[in-house]
């Protein structure tokens, strides 16, 4: 894993710094009223700990879990003391759940990124770039369902016509002029 990147499996999420690595437990990832567990693992200073940081990341696999991850965590910091060590807990509502990937749509005549944080959709035809984006929370949630369910419809669609099918949807978006 390079830095920057992120790596996950149906467990945790990984994601790797250039001083730290911070894993996630995904169990209640996405779950109101639940807490994610979360640690961080590295140096924060200017010393190469890189390779000690993709020792800890390669020895992870699709069948790991949090309880694993903060094993070989624990063995990393007893071989080398200087590393820091850091446990949190997330609100589980603020963390995405595994294999949500944002859906992209690019044709001709519309752009649209979503995942359950929020969306934009563009109009790419319109020279004022006419642009929608959600009203809340909720509403990207629901956004990202509709996405994921209306995508094969949604390539042939125009701007006008996918705004129009998402307001009938009842998604609460708001529409504005993106250059001025």
């Amino acid at each position: 894993m390079r830095i920057g990147q992120t790596w996950e499996n149906e467990k945790i999420r990984v994601h790797m710094y250039a001083d730290s690595i911070h894993v996630k437990d995904l169990t209640n990832a996405g779950k109101r009223g639940k807490s994610v567990d979360a640690f961080s693992v590295g140096l924060h200073y200017a010393r190469d700990i890189s390779s000690r940081l993709h020792d800890i990341v390669d020895s992870f696999n699709d069948s790991t879990d949090y309880a694993k991850a903060l094993g070989y965590a624990a063995k990393a910091l007893a071989e080398t003391p200087e590393m820091q060590f850091h446990e949190s807990k997330k609100r589980g509502v603020d963390v995405v759940p595994p294999n949500l990937k944002p859906i992209v749509i690019h044709t001709n005549d519309l752009y649209v990124k979503s995942d359950i944080q929020g969306f934009r959709m563009k109009d790419l035809q319109d020279i004022n770039e006419a642009t929608t984006i959600n009203t809340n929370r909720s509403g990207a949630v629901k956004a990202y369902k509709w996405f994921r369910e209306n995508y094969a419809e949604l390539q042939s669609m125009t701007y006008k016509q996918a705004v129009t099918a998402l307001h009938r949807a009842g998604i609460p978006a708001r529409e504005y002029y993106a250059l001025d």
